[in-house]
């Protein structure tokens, strides 16, 4: 739990800033100040001014952010070092070209088989209640020259004209998924995924704005596989 830091007690400030606010018990302002109305509270001794005095509202603003910024620093540091203390085990996967599906079918073993059926099952999502978003981004995809696919050690380029043709191969087991497939498998589940290297750093997240998992993606640059936290 973190505790708010308290401006009244931890600032100081000296009793000669004639421009500071006076909170007293008649609620008036330091008659010294020539800036501000005297409402004929004179009487105030140095005592309750050092007790009771705030700060100027320009820098109680910027004492504020300045505090803000110092809680959510370390509210930061904690949650990091609490992901990082947590214990898991790795999971392997196939390695043929089908890592991605297979690590799916791994991290949602109550719904999925194995790697075919998660490649299945996100095809036919693709043609159906995500159809109109699988038809734009695979033309944005072609238009930028970015379709591709590597298939049995080759990658191969696909053209705005051939999205058929892409859509055949990746029915086929053993075609990679790209980020296209990894989008797609986040809107299907509306789940997260998150890809790490095997040190632990992030290269990607997908689908933030879906429910988390208790496992993450890891890839070395040619395979995936699952970290699975308990």
């Amino acid at each position: 739990m973190v505790k708010y830091p308290n401006l009244r007690n931890d600032l100081k400030y000296s009793v000669s800033d004639k421009n500071s606010f006076v909170n007293n018990n008649n609620n008036g302002f330091d008659d010294t100040s020539s800036s501000i109305l005297n409402f004929g509270f004179d009487d105030v001794s140095s005592s309750s001014i050092e007790e009771n005095m705030y700060p100027r509202k320009k820098l109680n603003q910027s004492m504020k952010r300045k505090n803000n910024r110092q809680r959510f620093s370390k509210l930061t540091v904690k949650n990091k070092k609490y992901k990082t203390n947590r214990k898991y085990f790795d999971i392997d996967t196939v390695n043929d070209g089908d890592c991605f599906f297979d690590s799916i079918s791994k991290m949602l073993p109550n719904k999925y088989t194995d790697a075919g059926h998660v490649r299945s099952s996100v095809i036919k999502y693709c043609f159906a209640d995500g159809f109109e978003w699988t038809k734009q981004t695979l033309k944005m995809l072609a238009s930028a020259g970015l379709l591709n696919v590597t298939y049995e050690g080759e990658e191969l380029n696909f053209k705005l004209g051939e999205l058929d043709k892409y859509m055949s191969l990746m029915k086929k087991s053993g075609a990679w998924a790209d980020d296209f497939w990894i989008s797609a498998v986040c809107k299907m589940e509306k789940v997260k995924l998150e890809i790490y290297s095997p040190e632990g750093k992030l290269y990607a997240m997908h689908g933030e704005d879906h429910r988390s998992l208790d496992s993450i993606l890891i890839y070395t640059g040619n395979h995936y596989y699952v970290r699975q936290y308990y």
